[in-house]
């Protein structure tokens, strides 16, 4: 990079210092306040033995302290490794030790049990209020030149058992910030609804990342539908990203009054399959078009879609960002010709590299130039993609991914466990939630097993069902088969 990815991200040039940057509830901090806190605790870090090259792990919530705590660790050039606050002592344990993390970064969450031993010190990131009082981390070491060490570490969905470490340097995040603002046209007027995780690919780039680089105000929202809405209002926000799921809760909740969506300009859907008939709900209720964002934490963001596909496909026709090559190979990884179905590749400046410390499951997603995305589609004569669906399994559990292979590597730990299956379930309100199939070598109940993988896994990701079935043996060289057409089945939830 020309110069340091901290300085690109508040560039005066983009917006004033004076300017507003985060509005967290009743907080509204400046650009140059951001740039000072950051300062600030960059130099705390920094006094504890945080290097460039040092891996810095965050356990926080979307909050004002977890933007500064990212512009910290950009401005020290840290490896930055980013985990669902609802992780578990086991799972962060796991994902800190891979990525070599040398101080977790909390907001005062404290860990007992087993792994609690194993994991590195814990941090609490103190108010930004205190941080600006602190002073502008005037003792800082420079800068390391032009040379930028920042990665940035996301984990992957685990399709194929447990999450996987997705490295992003530096240059390729600053081509996900370009890829977003020159599809979405970011401006100094604009408000962002930051109701994304920030600790995933796509909240960081789209929602703080870019925001910060472009000039553009992000707004810490609760996802709460009628807060949403009364903030969305107030705020005068003019960009909406989120997931499928909360734009369901915002069609299906009933309002006093007529939302006021006036200012808002682009509501934009990503992270799982939106049909086109919600898309039409959604802008019947509320006057507003759904467009959808498309990309993956391999593949960065790739591409946008503005109109359903129609006649051609059940999906919605895709757009690739500028400088992204999208394409469909078949199972041998050959180009396929237009109008037949394949595994939909992408390939650009935006994606990444492989996985951490992972060389077999590089080699199966990231073939010759380009990544594998886990999806179906076909591009059309014209050059427009049409996506239809998964081809790996992955279930959406409000909003959030979850790979059964990690729930079913998690079960069988379970000594009476002899083998599992994961799927999706459904509640009467039709809210999705995880369900097991376990076939047990010994007597063991439901409370039993969820209580186990409570210790292990993030709430959302426990099974609500569990049902209890026998094996069936199959060929030597298989794991044994799970008779899912035993008569003795009982299930328990």
């Amino acid at each position: 990079m020309k110069s340091s990815l901290f300085a690109h991200l508040l560039d005066p040039v983009a917006a004033p210092h004076s300017s507003p940057a985060v509005f967290d509830g009743e907080r509204v901090v400046s650009r140059a306040e951001l740039s000072r806190a950051a300062e600030s605790l960059a130099a705390r870090l920094a006094g504890l033995g945080l290097a460039p090259g040092d891996t810095l792990a965050f356990l926080l919530p979307n909050s004002l302290e977890m933007v500064v705590a990212v512009l910290a660790g950009v401005r020290l050039q840290a490896r930055l490794l980013f985990m669902d606050p609802a992780y578990k002592g086991a799972e962060i344990s796991r994902c800190c030790e891979e990525a070599e993390a040398r101080l977790i970064l909390s907001n005062g969450r404290t860990f007992a049990g087993p792994d609690a031993d194993r994991l590195p010190p814990v941090i609490t990131v103190p108010p930004a209020e205190e941080l600006l009082a602190a002073g502008d981390g005037a003792g800082l070491r420079p800068s390391a030149g032009t040379v930028d060490h920042t990665v940035f570490l996301f984990l992957s969905s685990g399709t194929t058992g447990l999450p996987k470490l997705v490295p992003y340097t530096a240059d390729q995040m600053a081509a996900v910030i370009g890829c977003f603002r020159s599809g979405w046209q970011y401006g100094a007027a604009d408000r962002m609804a930051a109701v994304l995780p920030l600790f995933h690919l796509w909240g960081l780039g789209q929602c703080l990342l870019t925001p910060l680089a472009s000039g553009t105000c992000m707004h810490l929202i609760p996802t709460a539908p009628r807060q949403l809405v009364a903030a969305v209002a107030s705020q005068g926000i003019t960009m909406l990203p989120a997931p499928p799921f909360l734009f369901r809760l915002l069609i299906e909740t009933e309002f006093s009054t007529p939302p006021d969506f006036s200012a808002l300009r682009l509501a934009i859907s990503g992270g799982s399959a939106l049909t086109p008939a919600m898309a039409e709900r959604f802008r019947g209720k509320f006057g507003i078009g759904l467009v959808q964002s498309y990309g993956t934490t391999e593949c960065g963001t790739a591409a946008q879609a503005f109109r359903p596909a129609g006649e051609r496909g059940p999906g919605w026709l895709w757009h690739p960002y500028p400088g992204v090559q999208v394409t469909t190979l078949d199972g041998s990884g050959r180009e396929v010709p237009p109008e037949v179905i394949g595994s939909i590749a992408v390939r650009g400046p935006a994606c990444a590299g492989g996985y951490l410390h992972s060389p077999e499951a590089t080699a199966a997603v990231f073939r010759n130039g380009y990544v594998l995305t886990g999806d179906t589609g076909f591009r059309g004569t014209d050059g427009q993609f049409c996506l239809l669906g998964r081809d790996r399994p992955m279930l959406d559990i409000a909003g959030k991914k979850v790979a059964p292979a990690e729930v079913e590597a998690c079960l069988r730990q379970h000594p009476a466990v002899i083998e599992a299956q994961v799927s999706g379930g459904c509640n009467a309100e039709g809210h999705g939630h995880v369900r097991a199939l376990v076939a047990a070598s010994a007597a063991v109940t439901a409370r039993e097993l969820r209580d186990h993988c409570l210790l292990r896994l993030a709430d959302y990701k426990v099974p609500r069902e569990i049902e209890f079935t026998s094996v069936a043996a199959s060929g030597p060289l298989d794991k044994p088969r799970l008779n899912t057409r035993d008569d003795n089945a009982r299930s328990e939830s």
